[in-house]
């Protein structure tokens, strides 16, 4: 008799609870649907600087990632087809780390860029991204010193449109 009324007891909790609850997961109402991501490619897109800003320094400067950042400052003028970007490494970095962070610091605005306006391809190891197909890149790899000084930097360069390269201190 006990176990009757134990079993019946849990039956009525599970259709209580089975009552209680809204279902909306597989079936959600149209207003929530409405609030999802919006996938959509726009024409004309227009960046969000600000939040570029920050999301490229949260990125660029991960020390996890890139120990030896101190920053990284771009300027767009993607109308002209030019994007000026400095690679800003701390003072005690190696010239081989701070060309490599350099070639980094191009992947990781383009990547920032391009998670804003999806009609720009990511980067990946051989490629700087959708943003410098169209867009010669004018990078500038200074020390932070150097930086904040106004002195020349380490290394320049202007990458064409569309060209991929790695530099190496045989470079500078």
């Amino acid at each position: 008799m006990k176990i009757h009324k134990w079993l019946l007891l849990t039956g009525l909790c599970g259709l209580l609870l089975t009552g209680c609850t809204k279902s909306n997961y597989v079936r959600p109402e149209e207003a929530s649907m409405e609030e999802g991501p919006d996938f959509n490619v726009y024409e004309n897109y227009e960046l969000d600087e600000d939040q570029l800003m920050a999301d490229v320094l949260d990125v660029g400067t991960d020390p996890d990632n890139y120990p030896m950042a101190a920053g990284i400052d771009f300027g767009l003028r993607m109308d002209e087809g030019i994007i000026n970007i400095a690679a800003i490494v701390k003072d005690d970095t190696s010239t081989e780390d701070a060309l490599w962070y350099g070639n980094e610091a191009i992947k990781v605005l383009n990547d920032q860029i391009a998670s804003q306006d999806l009609s720009y391809e990511m980067s990946s190891e051989n490629y700087f991204g959708g943003v410098f197909d169209k867009n010669e890149a004018h990078l500038d790899i200074y020390t932070a010193t150097a930086f904040e000084n106004g002195q020349e930097p380490l290394f320049s360069v202007v990458i064409p449109a569309g060209v991929y390269m790695t530099f190496d201190s045989a470079d500078k």
